[in-house]
């Protein structure tokens, strides 16, 4: 099983606890530039065994075999891959933001986010219809997590929840969520094992834990006192684990990118100034009641949508060179043969 696969799997089951654990006005947009931008021990590198011949070749992004005697992937099959993932970490984009607005609605026991979320709804279901490729699986995972939502918030404003339902409404969202990007990338476990391909995967999980960054503090921000006090743990703790994620990410794609492609990228492993504040302060602290005092919701959906937006295009960006790289060797291939 991928790696996203098994902790899509992992995070679904989390969810499906909460729920069962659980007994379960018009809203103002935030504005409109804030929430307009797109979404959106788990480092698995697939370099650190090869011989100098394979990490020269990885410094071009050509591919290499990931292990001796295997096949190389065919450039036609890279080519077909490449156009495909598109559409598919269009989607997770579009999820990505569906899961911010709509955990943010859950939170605030429908006060806050409704129409953006049911804005995001519409623009997953058009990625949704674009991305290639059978998605049954995914449609009805992400039907069940909008269901759960819609009931949690009917339920919340009715006044009939309790503190720690709507903090487990909350978690259980999130995770349900989650479990849908993990599924969506799974896709990123069939390019060929080389280090242009490398990138392409753990840049992808880097804004993916970006997106879960943002979706947890912005639930926290938004929950009640009660309903924060009672699950302040199970989110400190998932916050832990996307930070360390989010740091080994990084590394990995420092150390392991082909020079050529890190230009294209590096700076999204930076962090700008206002949000760096903010998650430092998280990653040393991470005293989410303290942090309420001093940051908005809206202040934090603006400084790391930027940053996701920033990574979205970077992304596009390393899409497309790893394209041009396949397309030449193509055109190589076609005049060997020729």
């Amino acid at each position: 099983m991928s790696l996203f696969a098994s902790l899509g799997a992992a995070t679904l089951e989390y969810s499906t606890r909460e729920r069962r654990a659980a007994l379960r006005r018009p809203l103002n947009l935030w504005d409109s530039h804030s929430l307009s931008g797109s979404s959106e021990g788990c480092l698995s590198p697939q370099h650190r065994g090869q011989s100098s011949s394979d990490r020269a070749s990885s410094e071009d992004g050509d591919e290499v075999p990931s292990s001796p005697g295997e096949p190389r992937s065919s450039v036609g099959d890279v080519l077909g891959l490449l156009a495909s993932l598109e559409p598919l970490l269009a989607l997770t984009h579009a999820l990505a933001l569906e899961r911010g607005t709509t955990t943010g609605w859950v939170a605030s026991c429908g006060t806050k986010l409704a129409q953006a979320a049911a804005t995001r709804r519409a623009v997953t279901d058009a990625a949704l219809a674009a991305a290639p490729g059978d998605h049954a699986n995914l449609a009805a995972l992400l039907s069940r997590c909008r269901t759960s939502a819609d009931r949690d918030v009917a339920a919340a404003s009715k006044g009939s929840t309790s503190a720690a339902e709507e903090g487990a409404a909350f978690v259980a969202t999130m995770g349900g969520y989650n479990a849908l990007a993990y599924q969506a990338l799974a896709v990123l476990s069939e390019l060929p094992a080389c280090a242009a391909a490398t990138a392409v995967s753990e840049f992808a999980a880097l804004k993916e834990t970006f997106a879960q960054i943002r979706g947890y503090v912005t639930g926290a921000l938004l929950l009640r006192d009660a309903a924060l006090a009672a699950v302040h743990g199970q989110v400190k703790g998932s916050l832990v684990i996307a930070f360390h994620r989010r740091r080994a990410y990084a590394r990995s794609i420092r150390h392991q990118t082909p020079r050529r492609l890190l230009r294209l990228i590096g700076a999204g492993l930076e962090l700008p100034a206002g949000l760096a504040q903010v998650v430092q302060r998280l990653e040393v602290e991470c005293d989410l009641v303290a942090l309420r005092a001093t940051l908005k919701p809206q202040q934090w959906w603006g400084l790391v949508t930027a940053h996701i937006d920033s990574l979205e295009t970077m992304q596009h960006l390393l899409l497309g060179a790893c394209a041009r790289t396949a397309q030449r060797r193509a055109a190589a291939v076609a005049l060997g043969a020729g």
